[in-house]
């Protein structure tokens, strides 16, 4: 009966010790794209949030810490960076007003594939996602390839 008690003593003992502690990433959105970009958030409901936005001029970043304490750390996500209340799902980089990218969160729903995982640059996708050290840097590429807008992109 000793054993048995010495048994359970020691094995809560050391299952009390084994704990998964979350991971910190570190993000940063770099903007060497050569023009000012605003990046706006969308809301989960698609309404877009210019309140939220994040103007960056030629050759600024913004940079956040984040602890994620789930189990193993959760799954990165730069997006995090950019502010929102919400889970972000949708983005827009907007280029002097001028040209404007959107990026959408790719995956599958129930009206099957959502965003466009075929587009190297979604901010959204797993190579910008699946470390815990990412940059994303904007560039000039970036800013050549996006949709015009004729001088009014709000």
């Amino acid at each position: 009966m000793k054993k048995i008690i010495f048994f359970l003593i020691i094995t809560s003992f050391l299952v009390g010790c084994v704990t998964e502690e979350g991971k910190t990433y570190y993000y940063t959105i770099q903007n060497n794209s050569g023009v000012t970009v605003e990046i706006i958030p969308y809301s989960q409901q698609g309404e877009l949030l210019p309140n939220k936005k994040i103007i960056l001029l030629n050759g600024q970043n913004i940079s956040k810490k984040d602890f994620d304490g789930t189990p193993g750390g959760g799954s990165p996500n730069i997006s995090r960076v950019i502010r929102s209340d919400e889970s972000l799902t949708k983005v827009e980089f907007v280029f002097n007003n001028l040209k404007k990218n959107v990026y959408q969160k790719c995956g599958i729903s129930i009206n099957g594939i959502v965003g466009d995982c075929s587009e190297s640059r979604n901010i959204f996708r797993e190579e910008f996602n699946n470390e815990q050290t990412e940059v994303y840097t904007i560039t000039p590429e970036d800013y050549q390839n996006a949709t015009d807008c004729n001088g009014n992109c709000y």
